[in-house]
């Protein structure tokens, strides 16, 4: 924004009566005392009863969701020992609470600015003023230089001004990558006024929040995914290419399993042989229900939960001819049950990291791919040269807690894969105006939706669904496009299924020996990988003897961070374990220290913790080495749980 020669428009510094420096908002005063003593009193306010948005634990039970994970069984061994339900909820945050991060809401005259800083040591300053006039005022009454001169090495400043709630929740989110989640854990806000942008801003921070944690894989994850590349690898799979930019004319529908599917369904069999069709998980049971056989299949989910449904389904001759569109982490059983499949490198993925330089130099690594596989279908779509796309059943929402999925889904069988509620946290802008619940994996599905239609502005999209608004996708009435399509003439599905595979698509060896030499140099570089891991683990001091603060432990989590940066460069591979092996265990453990943190006995919640944690890393490193190659279905994780004391 540039300030340099702006003339306010609507507000202005002046002199009120009693002399003081003021805001003039026309026929009244923007403070109705001092600025510098209301200001003051506002952080004293906000340090008593700060504000904060904050992760939160629970206890950790063991269940069909987790019970295939190591971490859990170790989360539930020291969580659930030191996890003091009732003591958590009875304590309140006060002004000796450690709070890493802060938003300060509209900067005033600033005075406030100063004064929370000289109060609390934060990591993170986050300063937001969409009122241009109010900024520009700040900038006669408040010392920015020496504000900013004050602050530690260590500390980061961001100014968000005269910009949108969406550029500072995307400042947010980048800043979060760089210093740390963890100085997320607690974010503090202070809100200097009152506006209904700040309201609708203060939501967005709540809906962005949860997936400022969901930015790392963890280790076991990892592990997982490089078996199933390995395998992939040695089968001589199919993956998308960079070369081919052409970009394709027809239609791409992407179907869904959301609730509005179910009045959509009948609709789009009308124009099922005019659009090239996208299933996504859960959506191909519901198609083959219906008589519509999607062309391309996508799953994203590393696990072989998709199995079972492909066995409901039980129709060789209808799989067989649809095109599996898949990550290179997917289970390798599933290509089995399809007439073929195209892999694309996961972004931020171990193998992915190792692939791009063993594979062909423009492999293409898809992006914006997940959590759900609505989000990976439009990735899919817009990477085989689809501009044209519309959405149907991706819904991101849901009308009720126990109406989340289509009624034509397995989720509302007799079968195990019966779900009858999905509990929802919050309310969101509906596609066609009406309000719509959703939850944290569908916040985080959307805002990755909306980012990659903004990145990708050649996307003409359209979205039918009857669920939450998308930002980049023009709400349009299934009816509409029902029209729209009428007049298109049906697609030689065959040729253009052919000529996309030829044109975006390559092979990753010549013959099978040539293959599995490129498998070899896979293997090979995980081993070196999970070698240097190790090295890294014992000669950065991961976890020191004694802390005996929160804030010791979060300049120690800092000083770790800061070091894992620097190496990034020279190692991405070594870098990214590093951070999967200590994310998950890292937010869970900074969460539980954060609710202890005033306690007497901190220091030996440390050392019970430290040792745990300790156990973990030993026992995923030698998890690693001796089930590579191993799909998750193949596993046996009884070794590698914390063993009981004896007494």
């Amino acid at each position: 924004t540039s300030i340099v020669n702006h003339s306010p428009k609507y507000f202005h510094l002046n002199k009120d009566e009693k002399g003081f420096d003021n805001i003039s908002l026309g026929n009244a005063w923007f403070y109705p005392i001092n600025h510098a003593q209301f200001s003051l009193n506002q952080v004293q306010t906000n340090n008593i009863t700060p504000l904060c948005l904050s992760t939160t634990r629970k206890r950790t039970e063991i269940d069909d969701s987790n019970k295939h994970l190591i971490q859990s069984h170790y989360l539930k061994k020291f969580v659930n020992k030191y996890y003091d339900e009732s003591a958590v909820k009875k304590s309140k945050l006060n002004n000796r609470s450690y709070i890493p991060s802060v938003v300060f809401l509209g900067v005033g005259l600033g005075a406030h600015l100063q004064q929370a800083l000289l109060s609390r040591l934060y990591k993170n300053i986050y300063i937001y003023e969409p009122e241009l006039d109010f900024f520009y005022a700040s900038l006669h009454t408040t010392d920015y230089e020496k504000l900013i001169k004050n602050l530690q090495t260590d500390q980061n400043i961001f100014f968000v001004i005269n910009q949108s709630a969406h550029v500072l929740c995307q400042t947010i989110l980048k800043s979060n990558l760089v210093s740390g989640f963890f100085n997320h854990t607690r974010l503090q806000i202070i809100e200097h006024y009152t506006s209904d942008h700040f309201e609708e801003t203060k939501q967005a921070l709540r809906n962005i929040y949860p997936s400022l944690f969901n930015q790392h894989g963890f280790f076991e994850d990892e592990c997982i995914g490089i078996s199933h590349t390995s395998k992939h690898l040695k089968a001589n799979a199919k993956f998308i290419t960079t070369t081919q930019n052409k970009k394709r004319n027809e239609t791409a529908l992407i179907i869904g399993s959301g609730p509005s599917l179910d009045e959509q369904i009948d609709k789009i069999k009308l124009i099922k042989d005019k659009v090239v069709i996208f299933s996504c998980s859960s959506s191909l049971e519901i198609l083959h229900k219906n008589g519509i056989k999607p062309d391309f299949h996508v799953e994203i989910e590393r696990l072989d939960g998709m199995i079972p449904r492909l066995e409901f389904i039980h129709d060789e001759e209808y799989l067989k001819g649809i095109t599996l569109l898949c990550l290179n982490t997917i289970h390798p059983k599933l290509l089995e049950y399809f007439g073929d499949h195209i892999n694309a490198l996961k972004m931020n993925d171990a193998g992915q990291l190792i692939l791009k330089n063993l594979l062909h130099e423009d492999a293409l690594v898809l992006t914006h791919c997940n959590p759900t596989s609505g989000n990976g279908a439009l990735a899919f779509a817009h990477a085989l040269g689809f501009t044209d796309i519309v959405l149907t059943g991706i819904d991101m929402g849901q009308p009720s807690d126990d109406y989340h999925h289509s009624k034509d889904s397995l989720y509302y069988s007799d079968t195990k894969l019966n779900i009858s509620k999905i509990e929802t946290k919050y309310s969101c802008k509906g596609n066609f105006g009406i309000e719509v619940k959703t939850t944290d994996l569908l916040m985080q599905a959307r805002n990755l939706l909306e980012s990659l239609l903004k990145q990708k502005a050649e996307i003409n999209c359209f979205n039918c669904s009857n669920g939450a608004y998308i930002e980049g996708a023009t709400p349009l009435p299934i009816d509409k496009f029902i029209q729209n399509m009428s007049t298109k003439d049906s697609l030689n599905k065959a040729n253009l299924l052919s000529a996309i595979k030829n044109e975006k698509t390559y092979q990753i060896a010549n013959s099978a020996a040539e293959a599995n030499k490129i498998h070899e140099s896979f293997k090979e570089c995980w081993l070196t990988a999970l070698k240097e891991l190790e090295n890294k683990i014992l000669n950065n001091n991961l976890l020191p003897e004694k802390i005996n603060t929160i804030t010791a432990f979060f300049k120690h989590l800092n000083s770790l961070h800061s070091v894992s940066n620097h190496l990034s460069n020279e190692n991405s591979i070594d870098d990214f374990l590093f951070r999967s092996l200590t994310s998950k265990l890292t937010l869970n453990v900074t969460t539980l220290l954060l609710a202890t943190e005033q306690h007497d006995n901190f220091k030996d919640y440390y050392q019970e913790i430290r040792h745990y944690w300790m156990e973990y890393n030993q026992t995923m490193l030698k998890y690693a080495r001796e089930t590579y190659g191993l799909s998750n279905d193949q596993l046996n994780i009884e070794p590698y749980l914390p063993k009981e004391k004896q007494p």
